[in-house]
């Protein structure tokens, strides 16, 4: 009998879900820039719900034009963090990440839960819409 195919390590838990990196695991997915994949696997009973991610490795700095866009100056971490909430959002919104950089406002935000799950690694935002 041949064995299963182990599971990846969990990354991060949120919204009851997990954060796995891993290549051929369906769900809502994002790639790092540097060859890794992360899905997030809602908990089994999570359902009326979307989902969103997304990962930017902290060895890679923020362009500065982004940086300034975001309102952070020269501060690559917070510009980060932002890009990655503002990702999710345009994922969730089905809106060109683009063109909320350029809204004054996000009026669909409020009705998105963010949860950070950052590691020592990775700038990691998980949105959960209704």
């Amino acid at each position: 009998m041949a064995a299963s195919p182990a599971e990846p390590p969990v990354v991060a838990r949120a919204f009851g879900g997990r954060i796995l990196c891993d290549a051929h695991h369906p769900g809502p997915a994002s790639h790092d820039g540097a060859g890794g994949r992360f899905v997030f696997v809602p908990a089994a009973d999570a359902t009326g719900y979307a989902y969103a991610l997304d990962v930017e490795p902290r060895t890679r700095p923020c362009p500065a034009a982004i940086a300034k866009a975001l309102g952070c100056g020269n501060d690559s971490d917070e510009a980060l963090r932002r890009w990655t909430e503002l990702e999710v959002t345009a994922k969730l919104t089905e809106t060109p990440v683009h063109l909320l950089l350029l809204a004054q406002s996000r009026p669909a935000e409020n009705e998105i839960q963010m949860i950070r799950c950052d590691t020592d690694s990775h700038w990691i935002a998980v949105g959960m819409r209704k």
